[in-house]
Protein backbone atom coordinates (compact mmCIF):
# COMPACT_ATOMS: atom_id res chain seq x y z
CA UNK A 1 0.00 0.00 0.00
CA UNK A 2 0.84 3.37 -1.10
CA UNK A 3 -1.63 6.30 -0.62
CA UNK A 4 -0.28 9.70 -2.26
CA UNK A 5 -0.19 12.59 0.45
CA UNK A 6 -1.20 15.80 -0.71
CA UNK A 7 0.95 19.15 1.42
CA UNK A 8 -1.30 22.08 1.70
CA UNK A 9 -0.78 25.49 3.07
CA UNK A 10 -3.00 25.74 6.45
CA UNK A 11 -2.62 28.19 9.21
CA UNK A 12 0.61 29.55 7.75
CA UNK A 13 2.48 26.11 7.64
CA UNK A 14 2.31 23.61 5.33
CA UNK A 15 0.47 20.44 6.13
CA UNK A 16 0.08 16.69 5.03
CA UNK A 17 -3.72 15.69 3.66
CA UNK A 18 -4.89 12.51 2.26
CA UNK A 19 -8.53 12.30 0.92
CA UNK A 20 -10.63 10.01 2.29
CA UNK A 21 -14.43 8.27 2.85
CA UNK A 22 -15.66 7.54 5.94
CA UNK A 23 -18.53 4.83 6.87
CA UNK A 24 -19.40 4.00 9.58
CA UNK A 25 -22.88 3.86 11.53
CA UNK A 26 -24.94 7.51 10.88
CA UNK A 27 -21.55 8.32 8.91
CA UNK A 28 -20.94 8.00 4.92
CA UNK A 29 -18.55 10.88 4.12
CA UNK A 30 -15.73 11.74 2.04
CA UNK A 31 -13.19 14.90 3.39
CA UNK A 32 -9.69 15.57 3.46
CA UNK A 33 -8.12 14.39 6.37
CA UNK A 34 -4.97 16.14 7.77
CA UNK A 35 -2.25 13.91 9.01
CA UNK A 36 -1.23 15.08 12.38
CA UNK A 37 1.23 12.88 14.47
CA UNK A 38 1.39 15.19 17.40
CA UNK A 39 -2.77 14.02 17.98
CA UNK A 40 -3.06 10.67 20.08
CA UNK A 41 -6.52 10.39 18.28
CA UNK A 42 -8.19 9.98 14.59
CA UNK A 43 -11.17 11.85 14.54
CA UNK A 44 -13.70 13.75 12.54
CA UNK A 45 -13.71 17.19 12.62
CA UNK A 46 -16.96 19.46 13.90
CA UNK A 47 -17.28 20.97 10.73
CA UNK A 48 -17.71 17.36 8.79
CA UNK A 49 -20.10 16.03 11.85
CA UNK A 50 -22.30 18.91 11.95
CA UNK A 51 -22.71 19.00 7.67
CA UNK A 52 -21.99 15.17 6.61
CA UNK A 53 -23.40 13.46 8.91
CA UNK A 54 -27.16 12.85 10.76
CA UNK A 55 -25.11 12.06 14.48
CA UNK A 56 -26.64 14.19 17.16
CA UNK A 57 -23.35 14.54 18.69
CA UNK A 58 -24.70 17.16 21.06
CA UNK A 59 -26.25 14.09 22.94
CA UNK A 60 -23.83 11.79 22.59
CA UNK A 61 -21.24 11.21 25.93
CA UNK A 62 -18.18 12.92 26.21
CA UNK A 63 -15.42 9.98 26.71
CA UNK A 64 -12.29 12.51 27.23
CA UNK A 65 -11.03 15.80 26.41
CA UNK A 66 -7.62 15.93 25.19
CA UNK A 67 -5.50 19.05 23.66
CA UNK A 68 -4.84 20.32 19.89
CA UNK A 69 -2.43 22.57 20.14
CA UNK A 70 -3.63 25.00 22.42
CA UNK A 71 -7.40 24.18 21.85
CA UNK A 72 -9.17 21.69 23.96
CA UNK A 73 -10.99 19.21 22.07
CA UNK A 74 -14.29 16.97 23.67
CA UNK A 75 -13.77 13.14 21.66
CA UNK A 76 -17.12 11.60 21.39
CA UNK A 77 -16.29 7.73 20.44
CA UNK A 78 -18.18 6.99 16.81
CA UNK A 79 -17.37 3.43 17.14
CA UNK A 80 -15.34 1.21 14.02
CA UNK A 81 -15.50 3.60 11.13
CA UNK A 82 -14.11 1.84 7.45
CA UNK A 83 -11.85 4.42 6.62
CA UNK A 84 -10.92 4.38 3.25
CA UNK A 85 -7.55 5.69 1.06
CA UNK A 86 -6.92 5.25 -2.57
CA UNK A 87 -3.28 4.33 -3.07
CA UNK A 88 -1.25 5.20 -6.53
CA UNK A 89 -2.81 3.03 -8.51
CA UNK A 90 -5.97 4.49 -7.29
CA UNK A 91 -7.23 1.14 -5.75
CA UNK A 92 -9.16 1.34 -2.58
CA UNK A 93 -7.28 0.53 0.29
CA UNK A 94 -10.16 0.02 3.15
CA UNK A 95 -8.77 0.18 6.87
CA UNK A 96 -11.38 0.06 10.30
CA UNK A 97 -10.33 1.71 12.85
CA UNK A 98 -12.28 3.41 16.07
CA UNK A 99 -13.35 6.94 15.34
CA UNK A 100 -14.05 9.85 17.14
CA UNK A 101 -15.34 13.21 17.15
CA UNK A 102 -13.72 16.18 17.89
CA UNK A 103 -15.79 19.11 19.76
CA UNK A 104 -13.91 21.94 20.26
CA UNK A 105 -14.22 23.72 24.21
CA UNK A 106 -14.24 26.67 22.45
CA UNK A 107 -15.03 28.74 18.63
CA UNK A 108 -11.24 28.98 18.06
CA UNK A 109 -11.32 25.12 17.73
CA UNK A 110 -13.74 25.33 14.87
CA UNK A 111 -11.08 25.79 12.74
CA UNK A 112 -9.47 22.24 13.34
CA UNK A 113 -10.14 19.76 10.58
CA UNK A 114 -10.74 16.21 10.38
CA UNK A 115 -7.14 14.20 11.67
CA UNK A 116 -5.83 11.29 11.04
CA UNK A 117 -3.55 10.71 14.33
CA UNK A 118 -0.68 8.93 15.82
CA UNK A 119 -3.82 6.55 17.11
CA UNK A 120 -4.22 5.35 13.23
CA UNK A 121 -1.00 4.82 12.25
CA UNK A 122 0.81 2.87 14.85
CA UNK A 123 -2.00 0.82 15.23
CA UNK A 124 -1.91 0.03 11.68
CA UNK A 125 1.67 0.59 11.19
CA UNK A 126 1.94 3.30 8.89
CA UNK A 127 4.46 5.68 8.22
CA UNK A 128 5.06 9.19 6.35
CA UNK A 129 7.74 8.33 3.49
CA UNK A 130 9.38 10.16 0.63
CA UNK A 131 10.38 14.09 0.33
CA UNK A 132 8.79 17.50 0.23
CA UNK A 133 6.16 17.66 -3.03
CA UNK A 134 6.41 13.34 -3.33
CA UNK A 135 4.88 11.45 0.06
CA UNK A 136 3.34 8.74 0.20
CA UNK A 137 1.66 7.11 3.44
CA UNK A 138 2.97 3.33 3.44
CA UNK A 139 3.09 0.41 5.71
CA UNK A 140 6.14 -0.51 8.19
CA UNK A 141 8.10 -2.37 6.98
CA UNK A 142 11.28 -4.51 8.57
CA UNK A 143 14.69 -4.28 7.16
Amino acid sequence: MKVPILEKEWLGAIREIVHVKIMGKNIDLETDAMIDTGSPDTFLSLTDLASKTRIPYTSYKKEKLVGIGATKMNMINLGICKIIFHDIEDKPVPINHNLFGGIPTTRDGYIIPTIIGKDFLDNHSLNIIGKPGKKYLKEYEED
